[in-house]
């Protein structure tokens, strides 16, 4: 597999080490909580203290999603969601995102 373990802790390093040039270390950990809350379905107060031994889909969760990112789709794609006033809307390819406050890719 990509990573050494199936720990969470071993995907948060992997993500940093593979997005740290294109995403800040703030926008990274929006971007693990969102992928976590959703694929778990936790809270994001759950997510502060999740460290659970993933199984292989789980891992090929992640890595799918870090694939999807390296090759620069919108973050609200790879979640199928995006927040806006409060509101959430089903999002995919082709539909305008509703961007406040979203993810930006670090200025290069």
């Amino acid at each position: 597999m990509f990573v050494g373990a199936n720990s969470f802790g071993d995907i948060k390093q992997y993500f940093k080490e593979k997005l740290q040039d294109r995403f800040s270390a703030n926008e990274l950990k929006y971007i693990l909580r969102d992928l976590t809350v959703k694929r778990f379905n936790i809270s994001d107060l759950d997510y502060l203290t999740f460290n659970d031994n993933l199984s292989e889909s789980d891992l090929l969760y992640y890595h799918f999603a870090l694939k999807r990112l390296l090759k620069d789709e919108p973050f609200q794609y790879i979640l199928g969601e995006a927040e806006f006033y409060g509101f959430r809307f089903d999002v995919g390819p082709g539909v305008l995102i509703p961007i406040l406050l979203g993810y930006y890719r670090k200025p290069q």
